[in-house]
């Protein structure tokens, strides 16, 4: 049997706690609770104990923070931790500076040794730093800058695959990624480079790369998978898909849909030019389509075609597929 990408390891994880909305009235309010407080002459403020800080959408909690009112600072410490809609962060330390400029606010904050975690995706990831900006200015949003980062959907303490840049970019209000320097890593050794790539960072239809898939078979040995989805219209996309198997070569897969008022259709596909088992070129292709002609008149069509008898059992991605002893061809 193939070995087991990405096994369950005992490892403390990181617990994303959703934070809480703030009615309308109170959105820009700060709610701020610890065990003990202090305040001193000057008007700084020292909180020790169970703190936990509140804005809407935003939970911090640490062992310690100190709000320094000279320099307009807050410094927390120990056990920090970070919650926001998308993201869950823990650090060692880190800083919160809040300035006015020419009457618009900016608040900046720094973190550093950082472990984080996306939940919807399950993607972890660990960087040196984290920075993320806060302007309130017309032209301003909410912007993340991560360095040295490293991210994956497997354990942090031993990644089948691990994906590495030197900085990462993130628009939180435009749900958007950039990267420089990109390192893909499989079982410690690197496997791809590229200097720059884009990505979504939610469910939003929006072009870039989103994030690889890996495999094992026995019939294709080690698999990458580096999928590129591409937003043509609102009622049209296309996702990319190369694949490099270790046994079979480099293939080339994707698909395009596309929806109107009475037809939707897919097509998909994919080709291997001179498998490295069979000397040959190996394809499949299937287009489906639906279309209502009038409210009780429709026309169904399921096209396919593969290049050699053996290619659901060499190329198949499940066991349902892999069974396939025949190919739809109608037309209703």
């Amino acid at each position: 049997a193939a070995p087991e990408l990405c096994p369950n390891v005992n490892e403390a994880a990181i617990v994303h706690i959703r934070p809480r909305p703030f009615a309308a009235e109170n959105i820009d309010n700060t709610e701020i609770s610890a065990d003990a407080t202090r305040t001193s002459a000057d008007g700084s403020t020292s909180l020790d104990g169970n703190v936990i800080i509140e804005k809407h959408l935003l939970r911090i909690s640490t062992d310690h923070a100190h709000y320094d009112k000279k320099d307009d600072l807050l410094t927390i410490s120990g056990n920090v931790n970070i919650n926001t809609e998308s993201l869950s962060l823990s650090a060692e330390s880190g800083t919160v500076s809040m300035t006015t400029q020419d009457g618009n606010a900016k608040k900046t904050g720094e973190f550093n040794d950082i472990k984080f975690i996306i939940p919807d995706t399950n993607m972890k990831g660990t960087a040196d730093s984290i920075i993320a900006n806060d302007h309130t200015d017309a032209d301003g949003g909410i912007r993340s800058t991560l360095t040295n980062a490293s991210i994956t959907s497997c354990s942090l303490l031993d990644p089948d695959w691990l994906l590495s840049a030197d900085e990462i970019r993130l628009d939180h209000d435009d749900e958007y990624g950039e990267a420089d320097d990109v390192v893909i890593r499989f079982k410690d050794i690197p496997f791809m480079y590229t200097p720059y790539i884009e990505f979504p960072t939610s469910n939003k239809r929006r072009s870039g790369l989103l994030f690889p898939s890996f495999g094992t078979s026995t019939s294709r040995g080690i698999e990458l998978t580096l999928p590129w989805y591409w937003n043509i219209a609102p009622n049209q996309d296309a996702v990319l898909e190369p694949r490099y198997m270790e046994k079979r070569g480099m293939e080339l897969g994707g698909n395009y849909r596309y929806l109107t008022r009475s037809t939707r259709g897919e097509l998909t596909g994919n080709y291997l030019p001179d498998d490295n088992i069979t000397q040959e070129d190996r394809y499949q292709v299937r287009y489906q389509q639906h279309t209502r002609i009038i409210s009780n008149l429709m026309f169904d069509a399921d096209l396919q075609d593969i290049s050699d008898a053996n290619y659901f059992n060499d190329f198949a991605k499940d066991i349902g597929t892999t069974s396939q002893t025949h190919m739809n061809r109608s037309a209703t």
